[in-house]
């Protein structure tokens, strides 16, 4: 089984100074990266999130380096909320650092976002054309307009529980519609949107569509 070492990291966004781990494994030239992006800061979220953490596990499994990270304003990142634009912002500075280290593979770079986290990844998805596939668990779809994945050109994977209260099922179907690049779409039974014991299923579902773009 493949050693993983993980190590914390401090990369700018714009004036700002952002926390974030790296998890890789050990004695690979080269993995396949993931970004993840986390929930909501103002109810708690960071990138010690248990589906955060969930995905990370899954994602080690099948030998990708990790790139989670605080959005501005969450623990030792700088700054403030934003509401999204500035997060926006985060993820597009968390690619520019993440490609730079040398154990990435820049051909195979991935990004998932966890509910607040889904909306900025698949935003930020697409003012990038570097990414392989994208996945947004439980898009807080009652919160937040996904219309703009209309334009989308990423795989996407979107994924809830049929219990989720910010991300109903019948809705996820709808915005999952409007996508017309290639496309998956998940809904985990008995799950609301906090996937407490679920979070190895949301994890590996995860991990099964992005090695379908390996």
């Amino acid at each position: 089984m493949t050693d993983f070492k993980s190590k914390q990291i401090f990369f700018p966004s714009g004036n700002l100074k952002l926390e974030g781990i790296l998890t890789f494994p050990q004695d690979v030239s080269l993995s396949p990266g993931v970004i993840l992006c986390h929930p909501h800061p103002a109810y708690g979220g960071d990138m010690n999130n248990n589906v955060v953490l969930g995905v990370t596990e899954s994602l080690k499994d099948a030998g990708f380096a990790i790139f989670r990270f605080n959005f501005r304003g969450v623990h030792l990142s700088e700054g403030d909320y934003d509401e999204g634009e500035g997060e926006i912002i985060d993820v597009i500075s968390a690619v520019s650092f993440f490609k730079a280290e040398a154990m990435v593979d820049t051909k195979r770079l991935f990004l998932a976002g966890y509910s607040f986290g889904a909306w900025v990844a698949l935003r930020a998805a697409g003012n990038e054309n570097d990414f392989k596939a994208v996945a947004g668990i439980s898009p807080p779809l009652g919160v937040y307009d996904f219309d703009f994945l209309k334009n989308n050109a990423h795989p996407i994977l979107l994924m809830s529980g049929d219990q989720d209260s910010f991300c109903d099922a019948s809705e996820l179907e709808d915005t999952f519609d409007i996508i017309s690049s290639p496309k998956k779409m998940s809904v985990l039974p008995g799950t609301d949107h906090f996937y407490g014991g679920r979070e190895k299923e949301a994890g590996d579902l995860v991990k099964k569509f992005f090695c379908c773009y390996l």
